[in-house]
């Protein structure tokens, strides 16, 4: 069946005598429709404007399901259809990069020594950051995974290069004359970066499917990292101070008994949506386990621990001045613990924060 597609395609509409679509919708299939800049991949009527060895230029589509990888390649100078298919969750990277190599193989001249970087290394640093693609979900917990997940490292080598690391594969570029051109080491793909401003805010897919825009500081994985770390460390003090606090230090106001309590709830949420998420993160490893089995429901129940954690948080802030104020020193927090539970309170609201612009907080968005 594909095989006589792609006769269809190549013939202009026609096959076995008829025709099923004019040559102006042929040419249609092989003129680019939308390109985001001179020098990317583009988009022609239903089907991806492709790069090919030799300078050649297809079309076709790639495309996937949990289990199943395809691609159809187009080239029309050549009379050629490449179409590839498998069927493992493994099998992604072979219909990717078959068509370019047969083509190598058997139509393009031998691969020359790769170039040399037009870049320095401190060049090339300019377009270094994490990039997170268009192509995801924006809100709720399908957006906050989608922000683990959907994340592209691009890093700059000591030689000038670019090694782009996304989905779990990394490729090297080569900068070019033009600035923010990158063409790939091994192959026909180019890389192009929108330079407008001081630095690149983001990339286009050398295959055309998606733009990878600049993560902010704020929305930083290491950052979100950090605080969780420094955040589950401040949790575990907390509920062992309030366990094994000596007698002397457990004088205190009744706002500063009910704003201690309000922590310890908070702490202990706190390590429980930590706990919840990490199981799901466990499972998460078998994509089959996230695709039939979303949402979680460890998602979900760390995602609503989190909520009333954070909601607990805000309250917390609120009575802060009160805290400080307290009384006499015979029935009030001492200074260092009025300093310990104002950094936790801080830094947890940071936490909620961090995690409301992720998404996190939002259990009935799955």
């Amino acid at each position: 069946d594909m095989a006589r597609y792609m006769t269809l395609l190549l013939n202009s509409g026609g096959i076995d005598g008829r025709t099923i679509f004019s040559p102006k919708t042929a040419q249609a299939f092989r003129t680019p429709m939308y390109r985001p800049s001179p020098d990317a991949a583009g988009w022609n009527a239903g089907f991806q404007d492709m790069p090919l060895p030799g300078g050649r230029r297809g079309f076709g589509h790639q495309g996937a399901t949990l289990y199943f990888h395809s691609n159809l390649v187009i080239v029309p100078e050549l009379g050629l259809g490449i179409f590839v298919s498998v069927n493992t969750d493994s099998g992604a990277h072979l219909p990717a990069t078959l068509p370019s190599t047969i083509l190598e193989h058997f139509y393009a001249p031998a691969p020359a020594v790769p170039a040399v970087s037009t870049l320095s290394y401190d060049q090339a640093r300019a377009f270094e950051g994490d990039y997170l693609t268009s192509r995801r979900a924006y809100g709720g917990l399908e957006g906050f995974t989608n922000r683990l997940i959907g994340r592209a490292q691009v890093r700059a080598t000591p030689d000038g290069r670019l090694s782009v690391t996304d989905g779990g594969f990394t490729s090297l570029y080569n900068g070019t004359s033009r600035l923010g051109v990158f063409k790939a080491v091994d192959g026909p793909l180019t890389l192009v970066f929108d330079t407008n401003g001081d630095r690149p805010s983001r990339f286009y897919a050398a295959r055309g499917f998606s733009t990878y825009e600049r993560i902010g500081f704020l929305r930083s994985a290491s950052l979100l990292s950090w605080t969780v770390t420094i955040a589950g460390l401040a949790c575990v003090a907390t509920i062992l101070g309030a366990l094994f606090r000596n007698r002397r230090e457990a004088r205190q106001t009744p706002i500063q008994a009910r704003a201690g309590q309000m922590q310890v709830m908070q702490a202990v949420l706190w390590l429980i949506s930590a706990s919840c998420m990490g199981v799901f993160a466990a499972k998460a490893a078998d994509q089959t386990n996230v695709f039939f089995g979303w949402p979680s429901g460890w998602l979900l129940s760390g995602s609503a621990c989190a909520l009333v954690a954070a909601a607990l948080g805000v309250l917390t802030l609120g009575l802060l001045p009160m805290v400080w104020r307290g009384g006499r020193r015979v029935d009030s927090w001492s200074d260092g613990r009025k300093v310990a539970f104002t950094f936790t309170a801080l830094l947890l609201g940071f936490l909620s924060m961090l995690l409301g612009l992720w998404g996190y907080l939002l259990p009935w968005l799955s």
